[in-house]
């Protein structure tokens, strides 16, 4: 076929005065040759490069531009006025070149760009594959189909589909090898009544789609779906894309720190995920580096929705004590439930871990330490709460590590509270071998004096006063409580004196604060908005003496 040689009057261009060929490589295939004339006519950005100087070096000047071979190759076959074959996979670049080499309608009728965008607009952005695959095929390109408008038509098209089915985001194939996925995507079905209306969209009704989003680079991928989480794409959907990508992205390991960090950033902000799949994103943002910001976002996500971990999930964590610090704080600090239940099932949770972790023999006393002062805060619910589970895990420890010093097994004992301890832990603390000798004397005090509780108690319940006269028994009374009394706060004053206090403040609260206000501020979730501040500053426990009230 002979070229088409088109004249353009208007060009002032001295067409005898050009070099009549560019010579033009394309890598490791045979070089092409290329008509300087003929690209000039159909180029206004050639014409004017020529118009200066009709010897400038046009193959520095592609290969500065920086296109591919191949798209370089059908621009040749184009100007030399042979068909090209256009498709979903070579039609953005095409875009981008003709637009740099101004290859428009007012320069040459029938010009590539205007060829192009025709394509584009009616056999591409109709479909949701094609539009997927143009983008995909079209990344090294990403930031030029940015700046002349291209990606955001990909993306309202994808987005006129994702709106209609929602499904169409984060497709579930039950078929699908390794998937392994059991996510809220499966309410995505609910959206699939509305697929008819895709016929508006989609130039091929035949089949469902089967490109997914997930099979686009990471620097597409994100702005897409961040478009469709904020234009009102349903966060069942964009979440299920997520995780979807995940899998896509950390096969063999093979997984890269911006890919979570991304991750992370587009996860639907008050959408909870199973907490199963927020442990896998934690680790993996640990395994591959990625950023604090990130980290902590998977921590405060985990705190949020902590009453529904395992123990078994916390151990795997393989938390450091600042991690741990800040998921109880983004529990507490998001607690608004009336219902105190939730606090229970973590106060419990956080007492099996510490009696877990106290078994691990790499684990110091300081750290210990900090741990057992944080289960201690949660315990704080109820002053009905015994701190049994806590004297439990100090055993444990001690138990586990027998070359403590006898001062670093007080400095461990310092988290026990025996005043809250059942009568049988303290019974068990004052025979037990292991606590140092000043702490089995502190528990001796405080069971003998249960024990005595427990005996008046008995004694005023069985009615052996009945036959006693009334001035008579109330004389007894008052120095029963006289005696008791005495005794009580002497031997308390021994116990406080014995027992180390960590308290660094005292607290001086004349009214009652309400359970999850106390806790939100124990662990530094009020007051301050200032990083991870410390989650309270003091660990001493507040001990209101005890009022006694014979039976009459």
């Amino acid at each position: 076929m002979a070229p088409a040689r088109a004249s353009d009057s208007s060009s002032s261009l001295s067409i005898r005065t050009i070099p009549p060929n560019i010579r033009l490589s394309r890598g490791s295939s045979p070089p092409f040759r290329l008509d300087k004339e003929l690209l000039a006519k159909r180029s206004s950005k050639v014409a004017a490069l020529l118009d200066e100087n009709p010897y400038t070096d046009l193959s520095c000047f592609f290969e500065n531009m920086g296109v591919d071979p191949e798209t370089l190759e059908m621009v040749a076959r184009f100007c030399h006025g042979f068909d090209i074959s256009m498709t979903c996979e070579n039609v953005i670049p095409l875009i981008c070149i003709s637009h740099d080499l101004g290859m428009t309608d007012s320069h040459s009728p029938n010009n590539l760009l205007s060829k192009a965008l025709s394509y584009f607009q009616h056999q591409i952005l109709p479909s949701w594959d094609l539009t997927i695959r143009a983008l995909r095929a079209g990344a090294h390109s990403f930031e030029h189909a940015v700046d002349i408008g291209l990606f955001d038509h990909c993306t309202e098209s994808l987005l006129a589909h994702a709106l209609l089915d929602p499904s169409l985001v984060a497709q579930t194939d039950a078929d699908r090898p390794n998937n392994h996925i059991t996510t809220a995507t499966t309410t995505t079905t609910t959206y699939r009544s509305l697929s008819a209306r895709r016929k508006l969209f989609c130039a091929d009704h035949s089949t469902r789609p089967t490109e997914e989003l997930t099979s686009l680079p990471l620097e597409i991928y994100e702005p897409v779906l961040e478009a469709m989480a904020r234009r009102g794409v349903p966060p069942e959907a964009t979440a299920g894309s997520l995780l979807l990508y995940l899998r896509r992205h950390v096969s063999n390991h093979n997984c890269k720190g911006e890919v979570i960090e991304a991750i992370e950033r587009l996860l639907p902000k008050n959408h909870p995920l199973p907490p199963a799949l927020l442990f896998e994103l934690y680790t993996l943002a640990l395994f591959s580096g990625a950023g604090p910001g990130c980290v902590h976002g998977l921590e405060t996500r985990i705190g949020k929705q902590l009453d529904q971990a395992t123990v078994k999930d916390l151990l795997a964590l393989n938390l450091d004590v600042e991690s741990l610090r800040r998921i109880l704080k983004g529990y507490y600090g998001n607690f608004t439930d009336p219902d105190p239940s939730g606090l229970v099932v973590v106060a419990d949770l956080m007492e099996d871990y510490l009696t877990e972790v106290a078994s691990e023999s790499d684990l110091d006393p300081p750290t210990f330490i900090k741990v057992a002062e944080m289960v201690r805060s949660t315990m704080s619910i109820g002053s009905d709460r015994s701190s049994d589970a806590v004297y439990r895990a100090v055993d444990v420890y001690l138990d586990k590590h027998k070359k403590l010093s006898e001062l670093e097994r007080e400095e461990v004992c310092q988290v026990l509270d025996f005043q809250r301890m059942s009568s049988d832990a303290c019974d068990h603390a004052a025979q037990n071998q292991r606590l140092p000798l000043r702490v089995v004397v502190q528990a001796l005090f405080v069971s003998q004096l249960q024990l005595r509780d427990n005996v008046i108690r008995a004694v005023g319940q069985s009615g052996n006063f009945s036959n006693v006269a009334d001035g008579e028994e109330e004389n007894k009374e008052e120095e029963v409580k006289s005696a008791r009394e005495e005794e009580e706060t002497s031997e308390r004053r021994e116990i406080g004196e014995g027992q180390k206090s960590n308290c660094l403040c005292e607290r001086r609260r004349k009214k009652k604060v309400s359970l999850w206000k106390e806790m939100k501020r124990k662990f530094g979730c009020m007051g301050s908005s200032n990083g991870y501040e410390k989650m309270h500053d003091c660990n001493c426990q507040v001990r209101k003496k005890k009022k006694v009230h014979p039976n009459k």
